[in-house]
């Protein structure tokens, strides 16, 4: 029998020792979906995800995409330097 339980993927330090970002692969889910978590870590309880966003198969490529793993030459840096007034998602496909 196949496991259901979150795989962890990878995890990414955070701005203190106790903040990461993990992301998941959730098995159970009927199209395989990953999970971005936002953890803290408190002494007694181990690792525990304060906010979660879900990432369908269908939104996979386009978040690679807008990451830069698509072919753009953008940094994280440059995105996140330029200003605007409505954030918003465009999903190329």
């Amino acid at each position: 029998m196949m496991s259901t339980e979150p795989v962890l993927i990878a995890a990414l330090p955070g701005k203190s020792d106790n903040d990461r970002l993990a992301l998941f692969l959730n098995p159970g889910s009927a199209s395989g979906t990953l999970a971005l978590c936002q953890q803290s870590w408190a002494d007694g309880i181990g690792w525990f995800t304060q906010s979660k966003v879900d990432v369908d198969a269908s939104q996979v490529g386009s978040l690679r995409q807008a990451l830069g793993q698509g072919g753009t030459s953008r940094s994280l840096g440059q995105v996140a330097s330029r200003p605007t007034s409505h954030p918003t998602l465009r999903v190329v496909g």
